[in-house]
């Protein structure tokens, strides 16, 4: 005889059992996704930290290599003005005891000695300032129309051959003041100095566009070859040996604050013509 009682009873047992068995394959189910999920977060940020690593070590790479071209030019640079150094006092030291000193040669070893010491003075300035390039930037508020105001009334106050035509656009930015400042001296500076004109011509031009700032400095003076673009923005490179005075550091200090402010330059040239250098620099 059929007993419902005892069916529904083990209807209701078998029921439990599988809701019981459900219960666990979705727990387990989420076990497993959140075990996956969580091996994948750790899968990606141990990936992120290996990424993260290399570009440092690239970054470390590169900064050791510059480093090491710099210890190496900068030593011998310096080697120049000290062997003048001492080859003219050696001499004089030799007059001194022979009692053979004469006048002129007195003054003209002196002369020289005293050259090499302001030159060496310059390549030690000039390697200080370099070495500055690359620190955190501070950034503030900066009215361009000032500071090339301050610039030229500063540097290049009352040279008779020289016109500078300002079309600069650009009210203020934020940015490195120091920095800024140190890119538009250099490349001025570097503009006179490369000018073999009687009546010497510098434009500086800037405008805002959408991402950031467009300056040029154009000059009227000697140009450079396409095959040395790349060369000049090297450490210690003089073109035109010594008869340009100069260390070869500022074209240099220039493109390592461009950089560093994540900007670009380029350069335009005819030689015997003109030379522009344009750049830019982002907004922050």
């Amino acid at each position: 005889m059929f007993d419902s009682t005892i069916f529904s009873e083990h209807l209701y047992m078998h029921i439990g059992f599988l809701l019981i068995i459900i219960g666990l394959i979705i727990s387990i189910g989420f076990l497993v996704k959140f075990y996956l999920s969580n091996k994948k977060r750790s899968n990606l940020k141990i990936q992120k930290n290996i990424d993260q690593l290399k570009k440092i070590n690239n970054v470390l790479r590169v900064k050791n290599k510059i480093l090491e071209q710099f210890v190496f030019t900068t030593t011998h640079d310096l080697k120049t003005p000290l062997g003048s150094i001492y080859g003219f006092g050696s001499r004089i030291q030799t007059m001194i005891k022979r009692g053979e000193i004469k006048e002129e040669k007195l003054r003209i070893y002196v002369n020289f000695i005293m050259e090499s010491i302001v030159q060496l003075s310059e390549i030690i300035e000039d390697s200080l300032e370099y070495g500055k390039t690359g620190q955190k930037c501070k950034i503030i508020r900066i009215d361009v129309k000032k500071l090339l105001k301050d610039l030229i009334g500063k540097s290049f106050m009352g040279y008779n051959d020289l016109t500078i035509i300002n079309n600069n656009e650009v009210d203020a930015l934020y940015s490195d003041y120091n920095q800024i400042y140190k890119v538009f001296q250099n490349l001025f500076e570097n503009a006179y100095k490369f000018n073999d004109k009687d009546n010497k011509v510098i434009v500086i031009s800037g405008k805002e566009t959408e991402s950031g700032y467009e300056f040029y400095v154009k000059d009227n003076g000697i140009g450079i070859e396409k095959k040395y673009y790349k060369k000049i923005f090297g450490l210690f490179q003089r073109l035109h040996g010594k008869d340009v005075p100069g260390t070869g550091l500022g074209l240099a200090i220039v493109k390592k604050n461009i950089d560093q402010l994540q900007g670009s330059i380029r350069i335009e040239s005819e030689v015997g013509e003109y030379t522009t250098f344009h750049f830019t620099i982002p907004k922050t």
